[in-house]
């Protein structure tokens, strides 16, 4: 991995005002998700305290748009809540969590795009039928939060390095340079081998390089 690389993802990590919030005690948590199998409400409650943030981020980082970010937590909470008892515990709650959320967020993504695409063909045939008609309005599949005027050239620039990405290639820079999980967490999110993971890793590391490189 190229030192102007870590450097860059160093400073944009920096530049993160929220970050992901305290790093959680994967023990409690794992005593937290048995006591919600069990019947207790409560430890649902704190886990949702737990992992909102990470869960949003996460979601926010998978999809570049803020309000889809924000259905897609509560969706996969709600997931979760119904779910719980598909938990048996072979790997940690978080990751098994972080799984739920990915498989939502793929879903979510390929509904963005396939609305988006047929908007686009629909302004087309539009444009090609009423010469009159509106010029056709370029739909981004990726569009911005308000808050993203506020952040630096770094973040900006960096965020939307990892949305030109291929989903199986963002999402693993997502989850390991920037959410910070380990290969083997990342392999069962994906239900894929420490070797693909490691793999996707270095080529999406490469393709980050090159744009990066070419925005100067």
């Amino acid at each position: 991995m190229g030192t102007s690389y870590r450097n860059l993802m160093s400073k944009y990590m920096k530049e993160e005002s929220t970050g992901d919030g305290p790093v959680h005690d994967k023990v409690r948590a794992d005593r937290l998700a048995a006591r919600f199998r069990g019947g207790d409400a409560g430890a649902f409650d704190e886990l949702v305290l737990i992992f909102q943030r990470p869960v949003f981020n996460l979601a926010y980082r998978m999809l570049n748009n803020y309000e889809e970010a924000s259905d897609a937590a509560q969706e996969i909470f709600v997931k979760v809540y119904r779910s719980i008892g598909k938990f048996k515990g072979r790997s940690s709650f978080s990751t098994w969590l972080y799984a739920v959320a990915a498989n939502i967020c793929r879903n979510r993504l390929r509904r963005i795009r396939r609305i988006s695409a047929f908007e686009v063909r629909t302004s087309d045939l539009r444009s090609a039928g009423d010469n009159d008609c509106l010029e056709p309005v370029a739909v981004d599949p990726y569009p911005a939060p308000d808050r993203t005027a506020e952040l630096s050239d770094i973040k900006r620039s960096v965020e939307e390095a990892v949305a030109s990405l291929q989903p199986d290639f963002a999402n693993v820079i997502i989850m390991k340079d920037i959410q910070n999980m380990s290969y083997e967490e990342i392999a069962e999110t994906f239900g894929c081998s420490l070797g693909t993971v490691k793999s996707r890793l270095s080529r999406a590391r490469m393709m980050m390089r090159e744009r990066l490189r070419a925005e100067g």
